[in-house]
């Protein structure tokens, strides 16, 4: 039967199934409820891209139906060929295609075996000394009270919570966690709100910042905490945390810290109603492109006595070699693509300069914004001590505008002219801004999601992960390439 809906709407339709479903008023486990909206998210961001290539796949349409049509005839000499054959018992010998290219094996894995699951057991939870980290707000509830280990899950960890702010002195003895929610998203660590109910009635929200059992990549969050312990003095907008839980055997199942609900949202530079929005804000006042200068030139003032405890300092030549073992380990096939630009790291180092804080993930969908100015900078878990112009490099790729296919906007993290946010960095470091260490350290940047985009991949193909977004990432993998081809001036 003849489908009138185009591919993007088709996949559109199939995401709002998956919405609709995580909605509705049946129970269902915080993962179950987490996986359709994921793929509501992966259904909706394709969809676009789709739509942008339709006049492509109309064009692309037509040539195979012309193609078939003018084909017709020798379909029907084939049939007779096909007839001729069976009567008379004889195959035709027919001409061998050039089979001399081959694609590259695809190396054996042993399946892994299965992870026990979590129980959750009564223990101490160990805490740290009170530190300075703003949560991160989400995007929609998963589950408020679902639970996948236990009937009174959502119960374990409201009373574990309450008894944690308590010993911070954040909650009084009367006052008392009453409902914890999963929030929709995240690769290295999963994000619960937190409601307490205070004294008189009134309410005040927490989010929980917790390691996941299966991240995209292995993170540290003791030197995350550590982070926000050494900015709670510096001028920028990074929240309070009031506690660190190192012990694993707790009702969340992973180590965690607690942090202050902040106003605002991350932008998604994948959505077109954000991207015009962060569009108005660079034609008009441009208090978040300012803002996300000066704070990135507040950042990278940070070394010396002021570096977080315990964060690793990591060279240039370390991180194309931890990159270069990522993508070795995880690929599904060679990309000749990526191993040239490894290569040409090897011989592009740029000259060294003063070690200092590095994000590691700078970009819109890890600030929080209201207003029309940055209210939160979160997601510091790929933080590290080292060269500043990473996070430069990182910043002007095009992806991190949201290009998955195409290039969305021509702002820089869809914030800023390229030269412009440069510059102004430039004046308010007092440092030049070496163009080639940035194109290196753009290559390198790419490299970073290319390989993780291959660890996800990696983990759902060895059934390590039912997460439907870690396949969906490899649609990630042409757009980023060809900004490798663009940066390497293939």
């Amino acid at each position: 039967m003849f489908n009138p809906l185009t591919p993007a709407q088709v996949t559109l339709a199939i995401g709002r199934a998956a919405r609709d479903a995580a909605r509705n008023d049946e129970p269902a486990s915080a993962f179950a409820r987490g996986q359709l909206l994921s793929a509501y998210s992966v259904a909706r961001h394709l969809a676009v891209d789709l739509e942008a290539y339709e006049p492509e796949l109309a064009a692309f349409r037509m040539q195979v139906a012309d193609a078939v049509e003018a084909g017709a005839p020798d379909r029907a000499a084939r049939a007779g060929r096909r007839g001729a054959r069976r009567r008379d018992g004889a195959r035709p010998a027919t001409p061998r295609a050039d089979c001399s290219m081959r694609c590259a094996p695809i190396p054996a894995r042993k399946p892994p075996g299965c992870a026990p699951r979590f129980v959750p057991r009564c223990a101490a939870w160990s805490t740290a000394r009170s530190s300075c980290w703003r949560g991160h707000r989400g995007t929609g509830p998963v589950s408020a009270t679902a639970s996948d280990h236990a009937p009174d899950l959502a119960g374990q960890r409201a009373a574990m919570l309450t008894h944690l702010l308590r010993g911070e002195g954040e909650l009084d003895a009367c006052e008392e966690i009453v409902e914890v929610v999963q929030l929709e998203g995240g690769w290295s660590r999963l994000s619960f709100a937190a409601t307490a109910r205070l004294a008189g009635g009134a309410q005040r929200r927490y989010i929980v910042r917790v390691k996941a059992p299966v991240a995209l990549f292995d993170t540290d969050l003791l030197a995350e905490y550590a982070v926000f312990v050494a900015l709670e003095d510096v001028d920028l907008p990074t929240p309070r945390a009031f506690g660190l839980v190192r012990d694993e055997g707790n009702p969340f199942g992973g180590q965690l810290f607690v942090m202050e609900h902040l106003p605002g949202h991350p932008p998604n530079v994948w959505r077109p109603k954000d991207n015009e929005a962060l569009r108005a804000d660079w034609d008009g006042g441009r208090g978040i492109a300012t803002d996300a200068v000066t704070a990135l030139a507040r950042i990278h003032g940070i070394g010396g006595e002021l570096a977080p405890e315990g964060l690793p300092t990591v060279a240039f030549e370390e991180h194309v070699a931890r990159w270069r073992r990522a993508y070795e380990d995880a690929a599904l096939i060679r990309d000749p693509v990526v191993e040239e630009a490894l290569d040409w790291l090897d011989h592009h180092a740029p000259s060294p300069v003063p070690v200092r804080l590095v994000h590691g993930d700078y970009r819109a969908g890890n600030f929080l914004v209201e207003d029309g100015r940055i209210t939160g900078i979160l997601d510091w878990e790929l933080a590290t001590m080292g060269d500043p112009r990473f996070d430069l490099g990182y910043f002007v790729l095009p992806y991190i505008a949201g290009k998955h296919l195409r290039p969305k906007t021509d702002l820089a993290a869809g914030l800023a002219d390229r030269a412009w946010f440069l510059a102004e960095y430039e004046r308010l470091t007092g440092t030049g801004v070496d163009p080639e260490a940035v194109r290196a350290h753009s290559v390198l940047g790419a490299l970073s999601l290319i390989a993780m985009t291959h660890i996800g991949a990696r983990r759902y193909a060895d059934g390590r992960t039912t997460d439907v977004r870690r396949v969906w990432a490899r649609f990630l993998l042409p757009g980023l390439r060809e900004d490798l081809t663009r940066l390497l001036e293939f």
